[in-house]
C-alpha cells in the first residue's frame, strides 16, 4: 500500500518551481542586456517579479488552503475519528464505515484536497485487503504514531469507538502550526517592502529637485523613508531565505515540530504540552494499557522534547512516581491528584479532569498573549503609516505653499 501524498503540497511545489524558472529567466534576460539591448532589462524585470509572485504563491498555498477553508489537518483527523466512532456505534461494519466516510470527505469541497480524505480512502482499501485498522492507518503515513497505538489498543480491548473519541479529543486540543500568523508575516513583509521601495526609491526622491530649486530641504521624515529604501535588499534577502525555510518546515517533520513547539511555549508556556500528555495518559488508562505503553503513547502526543525525554526515560512502578521524578514539568496539584487517584482507583477520570483544566488555562493564556501581540503590532503599523503620510504630505505641502506665496 502506498503512502498518501499531500495534494496541496504538490500544487504548491509546482507553483514554486514555475516561479523559480521564471525568476531565472528574468535574471538571464537582464544579463543579456549587451546582446538584446535595453528592452531585455524591462522584460527581465517583468519575468523576475512574476516569478517572485509565483514563488510566494507556492510557499503560501498550503497555509492559505487551510486558512480559507477554516480548518487545519488536526481538525480533519479529529472529524474523521469522531464520525467513524459514531458510525461504529450505529452498527456499521468498520470497512464500510471508513469507505463511506472517505468518499463523503472526498466529495465535500471543504475536504476534497485534504490529506486526511485521501488517507481515509486508502485505509479503507487496506481494510478490504485484510489489514487491521491500526495497520491500515499506519501504512498511509498521514496519521501520527499515537494513532496506531491507541487504535491497536482499542481493537484489542474491543473499545475502538472510545479509542477514536480519545484521539478526536487529542487532535482538537493539539497545537497546530500558527497558520494565520505565518500568512500574516509572509504577506505583510513583502507588501511593506514594496511600499517602502516605491516611496523611498521612486516617489519621494522625485520631490528633491523641486524643493532644492526653491531653497528648501526635504523634511526629516521623508529623508528617513528614503534612507529606509537602502536596507530593502537586506529585507529581500531575508525573505528569500524564508522561502526554503517554509518549504522545509512543510516537508521535514523535525523542523515542523520544533516550530510548533516554539509557538506553543511562547503562547502558553508548559500548560498546553502538559495538558496533551495528561489527555493521552487518560485515553491510554481507559484502554487498559500498561504503564510502558501509556508513557510511549503520551511521548508521541507532544512535540516538546523535554516531555518526550521525561516520558521515554520514565522510571518508577506507578504513574505518580514517573511524574514525581520531573517536578519541573508537572505541577504540584497534578502530581498530588494522580497520587490520590491511583489509591482511589479513578485515575482515568482525574487525568481527564486535569487535562481539560490545563487546556482551558492554556487557551486563556494564548488569547491574552495574542491580544497583547496584536495590539503591539497594530500600534507599530500605525506609527509606520503615520510616518509614511507625513513623509509624503509634508514635501507636497511645502511645494504647494511656496507656489502659492510666489
Amino acid at each position: 500500500m502506498k503512502r498518501v501524498g499531500y495534494p496541496i503540497l504538490w500544487s504548491a511545489f509546482l507553483l514554486f518551481l514555475i516561479g523559480l524558472l521564471l525568476s531565472i529567466l528574468g535574471v538571464v534576460m537582464m544579463v543579456l542586456e549587451g546582446v538584446l539591448g535595453e528592452v531585455s532589462i524591462l522584460i527581465g524585470l517583468f519575468f523576475w517579479k512574476v516569478g517572485g509572485l509565483f514563488c510566494w504563491a507556492g510557499v503560501l498555498a498550503p497555509f492559505l488552503y487551510d486558512w480559507f477553508r477554516g480548518r487545519t489537518p488536526a481538525e480533519d483527523r479529529a472529524l474523521l475519528a469522531e464520525t467513524l466512532a459514531d458510525l461504529l456505534e450505529l452498527g456499521l461494519p468498520l470497512d464500510q464505515a471508513l469507505a463511506r466516510l472517505g468518499a463523503e470527505m472526498r466529495s465535500n469541497a471543504a475536504y476534497s484536497r485534504s490529506r486526511t480524505a485521501f488517507a481515509a480512502v486508502e485505509a479503507a482499501r487496506g481494510l478490504a485487503g485484510g489489514a487491521t485498522l491500526a495497520e491500515a492507518l499506519t501504512t498511509t503515513g498521514a496519521f501520527p504514531d499515537r494513532w496506531s497505538r491507541l487504535v491497536a489498543a482499542g481493537e484489542a480491548t474491543e473499545q475502538l469507538p472510545e479509542a477514536l473519541r480519545s484521539l478526536a479529543r487529542l487532535e482538537r486540543v493539539q497545537g497546530p502550526l500558527p497558520f494565520e500568523a505565518l500568512v500574516r508575516t509572509f504577506i505583510f513583509l513583502p507588501m511593506a517592502g514594496g511600499i517602502l521601495l516605491i516611496l523611498g526609491a521612486y516617489a519621494l526622491p522625485s520631490l528633491t529637485l523641486p524643493l532644492e530649486a526653491m531653497g528648501l530641504g526635504l523634511p526629516a521624515t521623508t529623508r528617513i523613508l528614503i534612507l529606509g529604501s537602502h536596507i530593502l535588499p537586506l529585507l529581500l534577502g531575508i525573505l528569500v531565505l524564508c522561502i526554503p525555510l517554509a518549504l522545509l518546515a512543510a516537508l521535514w517533520r523535525p523542523l515542523r515540530e520544533a516550530m510548533s513547539n516554539l509557538a506553543s511555549r511562547l503562547g502558553t508556556g508548559n500548560r498546553q504540552a502538559q495538558g496533551l500528555v495528561l489527555g493521552a495518559l487518560a485515553a491510554a488508562t481507559r484502554l487498559e494499557m500498561s504503564l510502558d505503553e501509556m508513557l510511549q503513547v503520551a511521548s508521541q502526543t507532544t512535540t516538546d522534547p523535554r516531555y518526550r525525554r521525561a516520558l521515554q526515560a520514565g522510571s518508577g512502578d506507578t504513574l505518580a512516581e514517573v511524574l514525581e521524578a520531573r517536578p519541573d514539568l508537572f505541577e504540584p496539584q497534578v502530581r498530588w491528584l494522580v497520587r490520590q487517584a491511583e489509591r482511589d482507583g479513578n485515575l482515568a477520570q482525574v487525568l481527564e479532569h486535569c487535562a481539560t483544566y490545563l487546556q482551558e488555562v492554556a487557551e486563556q493564556t494564548r488569547w491574552r498573549r495574542r491580544v497583547l501581540t496584536e495590539v503591539g503590532l497594530t500600534a507599530a503599523m500605525g506609527v509606520v503609516a503615520l510616518l509614511m503620510m507625513l513623509g509624503v504630505m509634508m514635501p507636497l505641502t511645502r511645494l504647494t505653499t511656496e507656489a502659492l506665496l510666489r
